[in-house]
């Protein structure tokens, strides 16, 4: 089952990176002159042009499969937000069955030449009987979380909807709210245009309830005017359609006004829209994966440097001492190369500095001249130390190998030095780091050392 899932996977894969290479070829080829570089120095024995394609094809097969599968799952949100609505034949709601809920929807209600945005509506579940009540009473808890005030800026200026939350899940309260003076606040606790322009007062009472236990809580407001035309048009709309709905509430639909005051009203139900949300993501994550392939290569030759100044103090070392025991220059080399490579035939890792040798070997063997090799892998490394390896070497080769042997001593003798600085440094470097989490370790316990301390002198 395992193969069978691989092979399946590594299908889907090939499609995508089958597309990959046919928009890698049709696509024009800016800003590979970098990356070209990068491979040609990170992968010498290779094919440069075939190392880029694969590079391209990767991260692009990559990018086409999130694509992909980002704009399937977005189609799919979108297709059921569409799904989803509750209104039916541009005015009805089902009502959902006792116990499953009110039905909470949002609108654009246009009536006439006015636009409500945002317009909410409740559609209450079925309604109970008395005897049903009864039964699920026990059973039945609600939670509430009030946020009364809503925009206003306090209980003295009320001229902005309230907002009368009945319940939160996870606590087992009721509330209901009773209006003191409804000529000024509608039910669903929206200030009325008949409330005088100098303010009433007048207040909520918040019913809290839960089984035997009952509690009031009276609440003074001054209310003022509300704010526009649409805030009264809107409380208009919702009175009636809370007294529609309470002389309807056994039946199975609930009908939304299809005129109002000689004017058609047009309802558009608001959804939610996931799917530019995650199409946004998706096209992220492609950004993200295009680009981070490349800060990898930049990175791995950042790393190839540094593994290749770790290497050199024992490559030099190497190369005195079988000098220094009789062998030429070009018999040292290869001595170096191939004892790696053996190494490496037998489970060893792949070091940069020892590859770049291997290649020269190679270059020397296909009849390339022994100064022009040294100076392909001088090239090649770009790492200063090297340069000045090589330096010494071309010299031997054009000038004899007079004091050659010194030189590659004194040479050795830098190199372990400047190995041996380099590691003090990191050494340093990370003590400095290790600063910023011992001084909050050193806060920490002088916090447990104090507090008890300050509060039994207290």
């Amino acid at each position: 089952m395992k193969e069978q899932g691989k092979k399946e996977e590594s299908a889907v894969l090939k499609f995508f990176y089958k597309a990959a290479e046919l928009l890698y070829e049709k696509m024009p080829k800016i800003g590979h002159k970098k990356l070209e570089e990068e491979y040609r120095i990170l992968e010498p024995s290779e094919n440069t042009e075939n190392v880029l394609r694969r590079h391209f094809v990767s991260k692009m097969g990559l990018c086409l499969l999130l694509l992909t599968a980002g704009i399937c799952f977005a189609a799919v949100l979108h297709l059921k937000s569409i799904r989803s609505g509750v209104l039916e034949e541009g005015n009805r709601i089902r009502r959902n069955e006792t116990l499953e809920g009110d039905i909470m929807a949002e609108f654009t209600v246009t009536v006439g030449e006015e636009t409500l945005e945002n317009f909410e509506v409740v559609v209450e579940e079925k309604a109970l009987s008395s005897e049903e009540i009864r039964e699920i009473l026990p059973d039945f808890y609600r939670a509430l979380e009030e946020e009364l005030l809503g925009e206003n800026v306090s209980a003295d200026e009320i001229n902005k909807p309230l907002v009368l939350s009945e319940t939160v899940e996870g606590y087992p309260f009721f509330v209901s709210y009773e209006i003191g003076n409804r000529e000024v606040l509608s039910r669903d606790g929206e200030p009325k245009q008949e409330a005088p322009p100098e303010g009433t007062l007048t207040e909520i009472i918040a019913l809290i309830t839960y089984g035997d236990y009952g509690e009031e809580y009276v609440i003074p407001l001054m209310v003022y005017p509300p704010e526009d035309t649409k805030t009264a048009l809107a409380e208009a709309i919702r009175e009636y359609l809370e007294q529609n709905s309470k002389e309807t509430e056994e039946e199975e639909y609930f009908y939304l006004p299809s005129e109002w005051e000689g004017m058609k009203v047009t309802w558009t139900e608001q959804k939610k829209e996931k799917g530019l949300v995650v199409l946004g993501l998706v096209a992220g994550a492609c950004i993200a994966v295009y680009f981070g392939k490349d800060r990898e290569v930049s990175k791995r030759m950042e790393e190839r440097k540094q593994e290749m100044e770790e290497d050199y103090p024992e490559i030099i070392s190497k190369l005195t001492l079988f000098i220094g025991a009789g062998m030429s220059v070009r018999g040292a080399w290869k001595k170096i190369a191939m004892d790696y490579r053996t190494k490496k035939e037998k489970g060893g890792e792949k070091r940069y500095a020892y590859e770049e040798m291997l290649f020269t070997v190679y270059e020397l063997e296909r009849g390339i001249e022994e100064v022009a090799a040294y100076g392909h892998f001088s090239r090649r490394c770009g790492v200063q130390r090297y340069v000045k390896m090589v330096a010494l070497l071309e010299q031997n080769a054009k000038m004899g190998s007079r004091g050659l042997l010194s030189s590659l001593q004194r040479e050795s003798k830098d190199a372990f030095e400047e190995r041996k600085s380099r590691a003090e440094r990191k050494g340093e470097e990370a003590g400095t780091k290790l600063l910023v989490p011992m001084f909050m370790m050193l806060i920490i316990v002088m916090a447990v050392i104090m507090v008890p301390a300050m509060t039994t002198m207290g």
